[in-house]
């Protein structure tokens, strides 16, 4: 069997400044994740988000995968039927950057509910 393994863009060194950040967090709710469906919207020009916290239930026999412009940052994360049971990221140490001026982006393997919870900042 082969294993896929992307890289990920976190940020350790040369954090920006908090005082720099502008705080957010979002709460996003589908029973059909299909087509890259907007959980954050883009922050504007030369502006990136910044992923530090996320939680991911589903109660669905689906894969979810979160991207930025359908490129994978995050996932293929597998679900099973009735769970239920969240996915937790703490990535406080080491946020990972969506690329600037993209959207963060959820998309499902099918049709199935899930809810999404994502605290970050945008810099």
């Amino acid at each position: 069997m082969a294993v896929t393994a992307n890289d990920i863009n976190t940020v350790k060194k040369d954090m920006p400044r908090p005082q720099d950040r502008d705080h957010w967090a979002v709460n996003a709710i589908s029973t059909d994740w299909q087509g890259n469906e907007i959980v954050k919207a883009d922050p504007g020009a030369s502006k990136s988000l910044y992923l530090e916290y996320i939680v991911i239930t589903c109660v669905s026999a689906i894969t979810l995968v979160l991207n930025s412009d359908a490129a994978a940052l995050l996932g293929p994360f597998n679900f099973v039927a009735t769970s239920g049971s969240p996915l937790v990221l703490d990535l406080r140490e080491s946020p990972v950057q969506v690329p600037a001026n993209t959207a963060l982006q959820m998309d499902g393997s099918g049709a199935g509910a899930a809810s999404i919870y994502v605290k970050g900042f945008t810099v």
